[in-house]
Formats: structure tokens, sequence, C-alpha cells
């Protein structure tokens, strides 16, 4: 589960001290990067981008433990 957290937070281009609210703002600003809507000319390498953000960003703020008890 460690493994997976460090894995997350890097696609998200963050370090392991991470608050949840940066969770949340990298997320956000990477998702609006990456989002294939906004990148039709390379719509493959965005899909797949945008799909690792989105399961980094869903595992450490639901499946995690880190945030846990956080808003």
């Amino acid at each position: 589960m460690v493994q997976k957290n460090r894995q997350s937070l890097n696609a998200l281009g963050l370090s392991e001290g991470a608050s949840l609210n940066d969770v949340k703002r990298a997320y956000r600003k990477l998702a609006l990067k990456h989002h294939p809507d906004k990148n039709p000319e390379n719509n493959e390498e965005s899909n797949r981008i945008f799909q690792t953000i989105t399961e980094a960003n869903r595992h450490l703020i639901e499946d995690s433990d880190l945030f846990k008890g956080q808003s």
C-alpha cells in the first residue's frame, strides 16, 4: 500500500509530505492540462495521462489511509 501511495503521489507530481489540499490542487491542474477534450491532436497520450492521474487521485482520496479523517 505504501508503494501505491508513492506511485500515486509521483503521478500527481507531489512528494510524501503533501496534504489533501495539495492532492486536490495538483489533480485539478493536471486534469485541465491533460484532459482529452483539450488535446484532440494528441488524444491517445492525453487519455493515458488523464486516466493515470485520475486513478492516482481516486486512490489517494478514497482508498489510501493517508488522508482518512481530513476534509
